[in-house]
């Protein structure tokens, strides 16, 4: 059963129709309508409408929490995993920094979390009713879903049945929107960029510009019926732009008769001159350095020369 409000009626002949609504049902909820009894009446043209804002009687000892769409589109979501939702669930503990600072989107994330002292690994993520966890790592998922196109994340805790699979964890349900009898469409982008970003106070000490850092997280969805009532279709596309360089390093190889184990006219980065020791006199508490610092060539193996011809 699709997630969402249902209105559900009950008739009998010789009895007044009874009808209960604004019935809510989440994801993965099992329900139950309890005793409903009817009035003795004139049959269907009598009805007798019973409206409540509470759920109805659970039938099994689930304990279950649920992530309703509102809270999906209106919850903060750092580069928008969509894992990101579970810290709101009770008994969620983070297990490292990116649990409370938020990912970026990707497979990674739900192992981010700690629910009811259950170990990660032994939790159970389902897209729609499939199982998504990658069984190599087991602490990421194949598919990673929009947010843009969740309806509802369910997580069971605890007494869940077997059929939701064979881990001794919680259980993650992630439920997809569906259309509806009404054509909808949204588009969306998430932008970051090192204009909007205050410089660091190293590099205004030194002069030194922003360097890049540029997100672009775009895309949208749309939505609607095929056949009124009876067959709905729901597109979701998301696309990612960035632009991040990694930091300059700099290096510097040997000069050639440092490559004969020359090193008396080595100069350091800092401009001081290194000292080369003896081998192995360095841990024997009396270091011993190298005459004019150069290595003799009957310390240089044989493969040391090959590596230093190359």
């Amino acid at each position: 059963m699709v997630a969402g409000q249902y209105a559900i009626t009950v008739s009998a002949s010789g009895f007044k129709e009874k009808k209960l609504e604004n019935i809510t049902v989440n994801g993965f909820q099992q329900l139950s309508l309890g005793q409903v009894s009817l009035e003795v009446g004139e049959g269907p043209s009598s009805i007798v409408t019973v409206t409540t804002e509470q759920q109805l009687v659970k039938e099994s000892g689930v304990r279950y929490e649920t992530i309703q769409a509102k809270q999906v589109a209106e919850m903060p979501s750092y580069g928008g995993n969509w894992s990101s939702l579970l810290k709101i669930i009770p008994g969620a503990v983070p297990t490292n920094s990116q649990a409370f600072n938020g990912r970026e989107y990707g497979f990674y994330g739900y192992a981010d979390f700690k629910v009811n002292g259950k170990a990660p690994t032994q939790t159970q993520v389902n897209l729609d009713g499939s199982g998504i966890v990658d069984r190599g790592s087991h602490g990421k998922v194949t598919v990673s879903p929009s947010l843009e196109s969740i309806q509802e994340v369910a997580i069971l805790t605890n007494n869940f049945q077997a059929e939701y699979g064979n881990r001794s964890g919680i259980v993650i349900n992630v439920v997809t929107k569906s259309g509806t009898n009404q054509f909808h469409g949204v588009a969306f982008e998430n932008l970051r960029n090192e204009a909007l970003n205050a410089n660091s106070w190293n590099n205004n000490y030194l002069g030194v510009r922003r360097s890049h850092y540029r997100f672009n997280y775009f895309g949208g969805n749309f939505n609607g019926p095929v056949k009124k009532n009876k067959l709905f279709f729901f597109y979701n596309i998301e696309n990612f732009k960035q632009f991040v360089p990694a930091s300059a390093a700099l290096s510097r190889v040997p000069t050639a008769i440092e490559r004969q184990g020359d090193f008396s006219k080595t100069v350091s980065g800092d401009g001081s001159r290194p000292t080369i020791y003896q081998p192995g006199s360095q841990f024997s508490g009396t270091p011993v350095p190298m005459p004019n610092n150069i290595v003799p060539p009957s310390l240089i193996g044989t493969w040391g020369k090959a590596l230093m011809s190359v």
